[in-house]
Formats: structure tokens, C-alpha cells, sequence
């Protein structure tokens, strides 16, 4: 420590707070690297989480489509491939397979008229 008196007798009294601003400006920008790897690699992991939910959302709905159009099938009462609206509504009355289906999808019987109506785009009382 006597060894440093020479030093220390000539230094001004800034250099010390100098150094303490030198030395918290190098520690905050190291802390700001390594804080923008972090959100980096959670930016990543959101973008595919997101695209994994999309994904699912997708599957979700061909899903319902396909088994929406397996009831079709199923009611089609006279077998020609082609559902009209009363065959429809006459199954949401006798059959309990199709009201539970819609049911578990949230649709009652006045909703399930609009869905065999938006269904038919040709407006020709008969969904394919």
C-alpha cells in the first residue's frame, strides 16, 4: 500500500468517480447482452408456440368437417348422397346422435337450420 502513495498523491479527485462510471456503464451494458439473448430465445419459443396453435386450431376444424360430414352421411335418409333440409330436420328430432353432436358443438335446432343453410351455397334445399 506505501508503494501506491505516489500514485495516489498526484490523482485527481474525479478519476476515482470516473473509473465507478466506467466500470457501471461496462456492467449494464454487459447485463443488456445478456438480456436480449434471453428475450431472443423467448421470442423464438412464442412464434412457435404460436404457429403449433394454429396448427391445432386446423386439425381442430377438418376434424369437426369430416365428422360433420360422416352425419350427413348418416341422415341421409334416402341414400342419394345428397341431404335436403327436411331430412335434416327430421333428424335432429328422432335421431339422438346428431342433437348431442350439435350439442356438444353449441348448436341448437335454430342454429342447426342457419348451419344446413350456409352449408347450401347453391340455395337448392339439398347439401352434397
Amino acid at each position: 500500500i506505501d508503494s501506491m502513495n505516489p500514485l495516489v498523491a498526484d490523482m485527481n479527485e474525479f478519476y476515482p468517480f470516473l473509473f465507478l462510471f466506467f466500470f457501471t456503464m461496462t456492467f449494464l451494458g454487459l447485463l443488456n447482452v445478456l438480456t436480449s439473448v434471453f428475450v431472443e430465445s423467448a421470442m423464438e419459443a412464442t412464434s412457435a408456440h404460436r404457429l403449433l396453435m394454429i396448427e391445432q386450431h386446423r386439425q381442430a376444424m377438418e376434424m369437426k368437417a369430416a365428422q360433420l360430414k360422416e352425419i350427413f352421411q348418416q341422415i341421409d335418409l334416402n341414400g342419394d348422397g345428397k341431404l335436403t333440409e327436411p331430412e335434416f330436420l327430421a333428424a335432429l328430432g328422432y335421431n339422438p346422435e346428431v342433437k348431442d353432436y350439435f350439442d356438444a358443438l353449441g348448436i341448437d335446432s335454430d342454429d342447426a337450420q342457419l348451419l344446413f343453410r350456409l352449408v347450401d351455397r347453391e340455395r337448392t334445399g339439398k347439401v352434397n
